[in-house]
């Protein structure tokens, strides 16, 4: 009983997740295609294995590349993304940044990459997600001059590592079906997959363009981050979608803070002028008892709780999104972007 209403909560709880990330559907059948076999691991019995044979599971095709790309303009969900794909698979993630492996003494770099990778198989499953790939894992020949030191030792036992990694997942898929591969999954999320190193992209086979959403994902996204705050009866949720056209998903939820601060301050001012009408009246009370030799309790605000708030209206919201500007995306760099999802997608 208990066991079964707390997988039945954790299933809600992934559901609500993915629903959150609006649009992208595309995107998000494509992921959970990857995680399936981290779900159902083959079993070291003959199940799954074709004509009951030692064949690998499904002949193999089902194992998980050796890694994955998300890539596409900042603030657009991608690490919402690993998130919900972790919760998934009841996977742990760890998350990569420069600060995670940099050291400043010789060798103290490649150290810190063995003990990730070391990490990632006794806690497998695990995503290993590399955030901001471009900043860790830049390609050699960009910005001029010769590539330093620390950077090109950590590439280079990053990816001795990785290679190894998956050469374990071949070697026990071809011996087991899979059974006993460490189910680890690389994941490297960029917003300028143009500047990653060639030997990194090479070594994610998988790549999604995670994008701008359209009407319709916009929609989506916005009734997720309006699912729990009172709305005015005459809402009028299409005409935000069409005002955000060219907003990010954390650009939406800036509008929509920005939005809920009116009903606050509405409520914060009526609060004030209610303190300052009692503290009026109390403070001529107090004069006349002092006259006639009483003491009175100072005045204090009549509300020490929070304010009660209106309902949001549409306007709150069109306001805010005249205060709170698009993230901007430079020309070059969109063209740079499709170019390289033009490329990637073998268009």
């Amino acid at each position: 009983g208990g066991a079964a209403a707390a997988q039945e909560r954790r299933r809600a709880d992934i559901m609500r997740t993915w629903n959150n990330i609006g649009g992208l559907e595309n995107v998000k059948e494509a992921l959970l295609d990857l995680v399936f076999p981290m779900l159902v691991p083959p079993q070291k019995d003959n199940v799954g294995y074709l004509d009951g044979s030692k064949a690998p599971y499904y002949g193999g095709l089902l194992s998980n590349p050796p890694g994955v790309l998300l890539y596409g303009p900042p603030g657009c969900g991608k690490t919402t993304l690993v998130r919900a794909l972790a919760a998934t698979a009841n996977a742990r993630v760890l998350v990569i940044t420069p600060s995670t492996l940099l050291r400043k003494y010789v060798g103290e770099t490649e150290l810190q990459v063995r003990a990730l990778f070391s990490l990632a198989r006794k806690i497998a499953p695990c995503i290993v997600f590399v955030d901001e790939l471009d900043g860790l894992f830049r390609d050699r020949g960009l910005g001029g001059g010769g590539e330093h030191e620390v950077n090109r030792d950590l590439k280079t036992e990053f990816m001795q590592l990785w290679d190894g990694l998956q050469q374990r997942l071949d070697d026990a898929s071809t011996s087991s079906g899979g059974a006993g591969a460490p189910q680890v999954l690389v994941v490297g999320a960029t917003n300028r997959p143009f500047d990653v190193d060639p030997g990194f992209l090479r070594r994610m086979p998988r790549s999604f363009f995670v994008g701008l959403p359209d009407w319709h994902g916009r929609h989506s996204i916005l009734q997720s981050m309006l699912s729990s705050v009172p709305l005015a009866p005459d809402f009028n949720l299409e005409a935000i979608v069409d005002a955000t056209e060219g907003y990010t998903p954390s650009d939406m939820q800036e509008v929509l803070r920005t939005a809920a601060l009116f009903p606050l301050r509405e409520a914060r001012k009526q609060a004030a002028y209610s303190y300052g009408t009692d503290k009026a009246r109390n403070s001529g009370v107090a004069q006349k008892e002092h006259m006639e030799g009483h003491s009175c309790p100072p005045a204090v605000p009549t509300n020490l709780g929070t304010p009660p708030l209106r309902p949001l209206t549409t306007d709150d919201v069109l306001r805010a999104r005249i205060r709170v500007a698009p993230t901007h995306l430079g020309q070059a760099y969109c063209s740079a972007l499709a170019e390289y999802a033009r490329k990637a997608s073998g268009g």
